[in-house]
């Protein structure tokens, strides 16, 4: 029996893409004119942020350290070196963007429904621990989902998929794995993450990525995992 929903953060609740595209279109303007488009940018630029997350996760690196070169290092590769300067206007862009985002509208759906049935919340999600609380409180899942519902890798040491951290979710909620439900977009992170530890997960695929697995359910939009969590609690 279920008697937690755990959600992701990014990709999950909002489209991240938005505030990046919304970011690189500026700099394209004002910055730096490259002709690169936003899909070509954004691969390579997703590329580098798991790249230098690795880094600041491991303690290798500060978190304005690591979100500097990942711009600095997709620019780069793409063939349009920045300066520092420049890297730190994406990132002034990025934060002035962040603040306008919102929650998708079958995730909204679904935690008015969660709640009205006085279902357990909580937020799983990877991230440096002042950005990902700020996001939340952007999206407004803070009025909704407490502080100690929230798990944020940086607060708690270690990031998904590790077992770790999966574990510090059941501790705190007093819960099997057996009885937690978690939706995220990212395949190994969320869903081989939670189904290692006996979670019930949901991948909300977001990028229709080719996932070939039985045992995984998933959906490509935010209204078909509202409507599937809503019929199975």
């Amino acid at each position: 029996m279920i008697k937690a929903v755990g959600l992701d953060l990014d990709d999950t609740l909002y489209d991240r893409n938005q505030v990046y595209e919304k970011t690189v279109e500026v700099m394209e303007q004002t910055v730096l004119e490259t002709g690169v488009s936003f899909e070509e940018f954004n691969e390579i630029f997703q590329q580098e942020s798991q790249v230098e997350f690795q880094k600041f996760t491991q303690g290798l690196k500060g978190e304005v350290e690591f979100k500097v070169d990942r711009v600095l290092s997709t620019y780069e590769k793409l063939g349009h070196p920045l300066k520092y300067k420049q890297a730190l206007k994406f990132n002034e862009l990025y934060l002035y963007h962040k603040k306008q985002i919102e929650l998708r509208p079958g995730m909204a759906k679904l935690i008015d429904y969660l709640r009205s049935i006085d279902m357990e919340l909580f937020v799983l999600t990877n991230g440096a621990a002042a950005t990902q609380a700020s996001k939340l409180q952007y999206l407004g899942v803070d009025k909704h989902i407490p502080g100690e519902k929230s798990f944020i890798s940086d607060e708690i040491g270690v990031a998904k998929p590790n077992r770790e951290i999966f574990d510090v979710v059941e501790d705190s909620l007093g819960l099997a794995g057996s009885e937690i439900l978690y939706i995220g977009d990212h395949y190994e992170n969320d869903i081989l993450g939670c189904l290692k530890n006996d979670w019930a997960a949901v991948y909300y695929n977001v990028n229709e990525e080719s996932v070939e697995d039985e045992d995984v359910v998933q959906f490509s939009s935010d209204q078909q995992v509202y409507e599937y969590v809503k019929s199975l609690v």
